[in-house]
């Protein structure tokens, strides 16, 4: 008998040497996208296992995935994804970490919201914010208070994450949000919710579908779990963005991971073979160059990457069933002033941001004013040469981006799939985070969880 329980615990420690041994062979990684999913992901890679080689694969001749930033008369514009939450944790980890500039409204810029019908302003906010109050409850009744009271109860079962994440880890989109109770959401039409949870209609119809189409291009038809994030994403108070543009906490990550950077580096196909990974890539327009290694994490929507997974070895056959659509959204900047004609023939100063409702003869989505002179307009479609000249007068220049900014977030089929974090062996997929919502501070916690499956996986280097 004894002798049996000496054989029993020599096998188990031959066993803990075998894995301990296997654990330790995470010599190379390959990260493809340099988003702030890929860079926060090679930034903790680095962390825990800081003798593993990372390489960051980027389509683009820039790091920053959908976070880019350009200077218009010494003013930094955020093109793409352009404001933190104050309860971010994770991205001000980062922005304490490398000793960023936090940068809010200046005090004298024109504050004022207005929302725009087609015809003329249906709402419109005052520099006091007693007056802006008494403006919302007397046209929208208790609405204001009730939906914002259910996006911050949304908001802090979102903050579960944070005690969650550290002590474990998910390989499927499913489980994790169902770890904070907020996966039914995702299957809920955001109108239908906020009906039962007796929002009146017009405050639906008109101030949360605007905040829907500046935050996301989309309307109140999207999932509940999109719709209340974009509600956190509207309270005015808790946000800030990075002096000198958000970039900079992509450009710090990746500073600090020590990665291998390939930009304009075009990934074609991954195969796998013999538990190593070969990535195979045009860089700068080369002909096909490839690399082996031991792990790969795709941090870039593979609905519009274009990457060949058909020779990977043990591939989670539901991968190919699962097509996101993306939103198109067309960013213009435009040096000049809006008319008062194009807004009703109206006196006095025009709002410095302006919503709209759903309208199909309405050209733009929203448009803010960044500095004297210079105005940042999202929209669903390329706004021509004639209709910038329509909204605006003394146009001096227009800049414009087109960009596949998030999913298409209606609610999803239950029984549908969900996306996995896993797609084979040591073949991980931050974006499986952002079927249901979509924001900076998500990818980063996706790309949390895959470092912590990595750690599963590998052990710590």
């Amino acid at each position: 008998m004894k002798a049996t329980i000496r054989t029993a615990t020599v096998l188990v420690f031959v066993a803990a040497f075998v894995l301990c041994s296997y654990a330790a062979t995470l010599n190379k990684v390959a990260i493809i996208g340099s988003g702030i999913g890929g860079a926060s992901a090679a930034h903790w890679i680095h962390k825990q296992f800081p003798s593993a080689e990372i390489t960051v694969f980027e389509r683009s001749s820039i790091v920053g995935g959908r976070i880019r930033s350009e200077t218009f008369n010494n003013k930094t514009v955020e093109l793409g994804a352009s404001i933190i939450h104050t309860s971010n944790q994770h991205l001000r980890s980062f922005v304490q970490e490398f000793s960023l500039t936090e940068s809010k409204p200046e005090p004298n810029r024109n504050s004022r919201f207005g929302l725009w019908g087609g015809n003329s302003f249906l709402f419109e906010s005052s520099d006091f914010k007693l007056l802006t109050l008494y403006k919302l409850f007397a046209r929208y009744g208790t609405a204001p208070v009730v939906s914002l009271n259910k996006a911050s109860a949304v908001k802090d079962q979102f903050c579960n994450f944070y005690k969650i994440l550290p002590r474990r880890s998910f390989e499927d989109s499913r489980n994790f949000w169902q770890a904070v109770n907020l996966y039914h959401y995702g299957h809920e039409v955001f109108s239908d919710n906020l009906f039962r949870s007796r929002v009146e209609e017009l405050y639906t119809r008109e101030i949360i579908s605007a905040v829907m189409r500046v935050n996301y291009g989309q309307d109140t038809f999207s999932n509940a779990l999109a719709g209340y994030i974009s509600l956190i994403g509207a309270e005015s108070n808790s946000l800030y963005s990075i002096e000198g543009g958000n970039v900079q906490i992509i450009q710090n990550l990746l500073k600090s991971s020590t990665a291998t950077i390939h930009l304009v580096s075009h990934v074609t196909n991954i195969t796998s073979s013999n538990n190593k990974y070969t990535i195979h890539y045009h860089r700068q327009s080369s002909n096909l160059e490839s690399a082996d290694f031991d792990a790969v994490i795709i941090a870039t929507p593979l609905e519009i990457a274009n990457i060949d997974l058909q020779n990977v070895e043990n591939l989670d056959e539901e991968i190919t069933h699962i097509d996101r659509k993306f939103q198109t959204t067309h960013t213009t900047i435009v040096q000049g002033n809006p008319k008062a004609s194009y807004f009703g023939g109206r006196e006095g100063e025009l709002p410095g941001e302006i919503l709209t409702v759903e309208n199909e003869g309405l050209m733009f989505s929203s448009l803010a004013e960044k500095s004297k002179g210079l105005y940042k307009v999202f929209s669903r479609a390329e706004m021509t040469e004639k209709e910038v000249e329509k909204m605006f007068g003394d146009v001096e220049g227009v800049k414009r981006v087109e960009w596949k900014a998030y999913p298409v977030l209606n609610p999803a089929l239950r029984g549908g799939g969900d996306p996995k974090f896993v797609l084979a062996p040591r073949l991980y997929y931050v974006n499986a985070v952002e079927t249901y919502a979509s924001a900076m501070e998500i990818s980063a916690m996706g790309a949390y969880n895959v470092v912590r499956l990595m750690e599963r996986d590998f052990g710590q280097n």
